[in-house]
């Protein structure tokens, strides 16, 4: 199994903001970054606010199987009353037969699996848990595994706070490639929706092989650059380095540093929280923009004891600002999983290429 993707928001400070990454097909004004109280982890999450939206957040991380996983923190403003309507995740491929594969909350706090189109209320569950499970007014922990094949019977499982409480092993959809699309849901297309927030997102699938299994419960910590370590890109509009890369919002123009040729420049970053145990995986999110026409690529990941991210995809820089994401499971050093101190020694390795 291989993480593909995870966010905590942290580096949001609008919906404009978001919708710069690539992995974000769409978010319609029905869903927003949220600061402050109840946050899960860290200073923002997403927040849906309902009313009549579609969905409020496709994510498109460019991947496909046909097992994916995805785990969030979600958190319900009020109870909900309303049995056929609100779905909290979906999932969706372009050739997808019969219906789509989601989980919803029901009255009572009952986490109910259903097979249907796009968040369509008006639709019996095929599996139902036992009752408050999900209430309102708290964090809770929500996994789901999802298997979608082309032509036998497929299978979702939920788990909540690390327990399994519902399952079904007999989904009718189709799909050569598995889900490929996923919906943050908010409200469905009828009248009533209880605004509910997401945070601490991650995304898996089987690909590469190994052993099916959960991630369980865990934490998105931004880490910023403190310091640099070397001085080959010119830095514009402070005096820092560290400070115009370390934005909590994206300022454009206004600070950044550059390079003009190929060259490379490392930063040094702030530690993990004391509380981390493990280290599932790091992902590095960049804001870049090439001032010109003509070709301009880089790479951006974390340097371990020497070894450069060498597995780093190298990204063409466009004409605008757009989050480049790379994740990394592995120590480039030592080639086996990040730990906790791997990660407070390691640096930010930013390299124009071309």
């Amino acid at each position: 199994m291989a993480l593909r993707y995870f966010d905590g928001f942290e580096q949001y400070t609008t919906t404009a903001h978001l919708l710069n990454n690539p992995v974000y097909g769409g978010a319609p004004a029905y869903g927003s970054v949220a600061s402050g109280a109840p946050s899960r982890s860290g200073a923002r999450h997403y927040y849906c606010t309902g009313n009549f939206g579609q969905h409020v957040m496709r994510v498109q991380p460019g991947w496909s199987s046909n097992t994916v996983g995805v785990g969030f923190g979600i958190y319900l403003d009020a109870p909900i009353t309303d049995s056929g309507k609100p779905a909290c995740h979906e999932f969706y491929a372009a050739d997808m037969t019969v219906g789509y594969p989601s989980v919803r909350i029901l009255p009572g706090g009952v986490v109910g699996i259903f097979q249907a189109g796009l968040v369509q209320g008006g639709v019996s569950p095929l599996a139902t848990s036992a009752a408050g499970v999900i209430n309102q007014l708290t964090w809770y922990h929500m996994e789901i595994m999802c298997t979608v094949l082309p032509s036998a019977a497929g299978s979702i499982t939920v788990r909540v706070n690390g327990v399994e409480v519902v399952t079904y092993t007999n989904l009718t959809a189709r799909s050569t490639t598995g889900p490929t699309t996923f919906l943050l849901a908010g409200t469905v297309i009828y009248d009533y929706a209880v605004p509910r927030r997401y945070d601490d997102m991650f995304y898996w699938d089987t690909a590469g092989g190994g052993v099916v299994s959960w991630y369980g419960d865990g934490r998105v910590s931004q880490l910023l650059p403190t310091s640099n370590t070397t001085t080959n890109w010119t830095v514009t509009g402070t005096a820092s380095r560290a400070a115009a890369v370390a934005e909590t919002a994206p300022d454009g123009d206004t600070t950044y540093i550059q390079a003009t040729a190929a060259s490379t420049e490392t930063l040094v970053l702030s530690d993990l929280p004391g509380t981390a145990v493990t280290v599932g995986g790091v992902i590095t999110a960049t804001m870049a923009a090439k001032t010109d026409a003509g070709i301009s690529t880089f790479l951006c990941g974390l340097a371990s004891g020497g070894s450069a991210p060498t597995t780093s995809p190298v990204i063409p820089s466009t004409t605008t600002y757009n989050y480049a994401n790379h994740v990394q499971t592995t120590d480039p050093a030592t080639g086996v999983a990040w730990t906790p101190a791997a990660i407070n020694a390691a640096v930010l390795h930013v390299e124009r290429v071309t």
